[in-house]
């Protein structure tokens, strides 16, 4: 059992890809959520803001919060926030909490590292790893790529630990009858150059099963469509086999998902990805970019998908000809992805880990188990 029993989580936003871990570790512990903005800002995209029954969610503007923390200093409590500079309230608090003394942890996606602004946040981060390193108890990296950078930076790597966004529903959609023996896949991103989708239609345009493929793509907000989306609108209609759609709410993409052979993020950048837990929680294989974060629950893994380990048109093709060579994804197969998403992405299972973390800390030990993702030899 951890030795803290009050947790306060410092971010921008409720969001639906923490909502699972929160409200199991709110079932036996105190939990505060202090956000800085009260809306996700993607309403457009199908969000919704999660209900947290038991954890106390908070609007930094409207909360003196320095007073607040401190009020909630004591060894009982662990303040974790959301990046070192990614919000500036959140910086602010941060600061203030490592001033006074409380234990702190942060949990971190990877910085874009890329160009002049990248070439000032790498120096920055150096500078992060002289000030905080021995002040900030735990550090949870989401993707390996956040965890070499903070050993890049001069973090101790027995105080960096793999972490991951998991999202749960409450049920999953059964699919719908499909009387076609066309291989089905779903790219449920934004049109936007950072997903790859310019990347993914120049792919679709080189593969060699394209004959007995279909792609549809939930993409795009139909009032705020810009020119870069419209050129690329226009690539997609081009070849007949894509079909491009406004987002739709995430309860309409579940069904989407489950009566898809596989889901593609090819992301140049990605921290988390958290489509993939989706996919992969309603039995659809994954095929990702090497650049997402959660790659990492799928390398090794054949039953979950496979990794575009060369992102470019001809190595996207590739892969995706691998996936529709597959053909149609049976409910045996479903049900195997359904399981083992179960049994190693759930907010249960991410909540353990993170006491076992938490109590390490806490201790002055860094002797923690593998994540649950990361613990049993991939098949």
């Amino acid at each position: 059992m951890a030795l803290a029993h009050k947790f306060i989580f410092w971010q921008n936003i409720n969001s639906m890809h923490q909502s699972a871990f929160l409200d199991a570790l709110s079932k036996e512990h105190e939990v505060v959520l202090v956000v800085t903005d009260t809306s996700s800002g993607r309403e457009h995209m199908g969000w919704t803001d999660p209900v947290l029954e038991r954890v106390r969610v908070l609007v930094f503007g409207q909360i003196d919060w320095k007073r607040f923390i401190d009020d909630n200093r004591g060894h009982d409590a662990w303040h974790v926030f959301a990046g070192l500079h990614a919000f500036p309230g959140v910086h602010a608090a941060f600061l203030y909490a490592l001033h006074i003394g409380c234990r702190v942890g942060v949990y971190a996606e990877p910085l874009v590292i890329r160009g002049v602004a990248g070439l000032l946040k790498d120096l920055r981060g150096f500078s992060d790893g002289i000030r905080f390193r021995e002040k900030i108890g735990f550090i949870l990296c989401i993707g390996p790529e956040a965890k070499r950078q903070y050993l890049h930076w001069g973090f101790p790597p027995e105080r960096l630990f793999s972490w991951a966004y998991v999202t749960e529903i409450e049920s999953v959609p059964e699919p719908e009858p499909i009387h076609s023996d066309r291989v089905k896949a779903i790219f449920p991103a934004s049109l936007i150059y950072r997903k790859g989708a310019d990347i993914l239609f120049r792919a679709v345009r080189q593969l060699k099963y394209a004959d007995r493929f279909d792609l549809a793509c939930y993409s795009v907000d139909p009032s705020s469509i810009t020119s870069y989306q419209s050129k690329l609108m226009a690539e997609a209609a081009a070849g007949g086999i894509v079909r491009v759609h406004p987002f739709i709410d995430n309860r309409s993409l579940l069904q989407e998902m489950s009566t898809s052979d596989f889901m593609l993020l090819p992301s140049r950048f990605d921290g988390w990805g958290a489509v993939v837990n989706e996919a992969l929680s309603v039995g659809t294989p994954v095929l990702v970019s090497e650049h997402c974060g959660a790659s990492s629950v799928i390398r090794g893994n054949a039953l979950l998908g496979r990794i575009i380990e060369a992102l470019t048109p001809a190595g996207l093709a590739t892969a995706m000809d691998a996936m529709i060579g597959k053909g149609k994804v049976g409910s045996d197969e479903r049900l195997r992805i359904r399981a083992w998403t179960t049994t190693h992405l759930s907010g249960a299972l991410l909540s353990a880990y993170f006491l076992r973390i938490v109590d390490a800390a806490g201790k002055g030990s860094r002797s923690v188990e593998p994540a649950p993702w990361e613990q049993t030899p991939q098949p």
